[in-house]
């Protein structure tokens, strides 16, 4: 089974230029490939990792079979397009002007990337909980959607 440590993720921090001490880390979501296949090396980890200074980052591990370099950084690159053209999304960081790239963890290969921790519905977080009926939060969604599909086709900017 993939693990990290405290000190993969500070070689993470220093790669990305992230200049603190982690203080800790606690997983969001894993996928369990090895419970199908107990040899499987395939990869799919979040973990929110925590400065000494009290801020956190998402970082993400992944080797999958259907998921390469060029598509992990091209999804990176368009959220930081919907970021310049005024669509909120947490802060990617890039190691030596990549967003995303390999490394070789516990005898695993995984694709990395790492993103500022937006903690949702927290008085503390960017995004506040708003008591909206639910036609208003659909409308909202859609609005967002037609925002991001015409930003998508005017860049041409497309993930297959």
């Amino acid at each position: 089974m993939f693990t990290i440590t405290v000190n993969d993720i500070e070689r993470i921090f220093q790669d990305y230029g992230i200049y603190e001490h982690c203080a800790g880390f606690s997983e969001l979501q894993r996928y369990h490939y090895e419970e199908d296949d107990p040899d499987s090396k395939e990869v799919r980890l979040i973990v929110k990792a925590e400065t000494n200074s009290g801020s956190a980052v998402v970082i993400r591990f992944k080797n999958e079979a259907d998921v390469t370099l060029d598509t992990v950084t091209a999804q990176s690159k368009f959220a930081v397009l919907l970021a310049e053209n005024g669509i909120e999304t947490p802060r990617i960081y890039h190691a030596n002007g990549q967003y995303a790239r390999w490394y070789q963890i516990s005898g695993y290969k995984v694709i990395v990337t790492v993103e500022d921790f937006v903690g949702g519905g927290t008085e503390g977080g960017r995004y506040k909980k708003q008591r909206s009926k639910p036609e208003d939060f659909l409308q909202g969604c859609t609005t967002f959607r037609k925002r991001m599909t015409f930003m998508s086709k005017m860049m041409c900017c497309f993930i297959h």
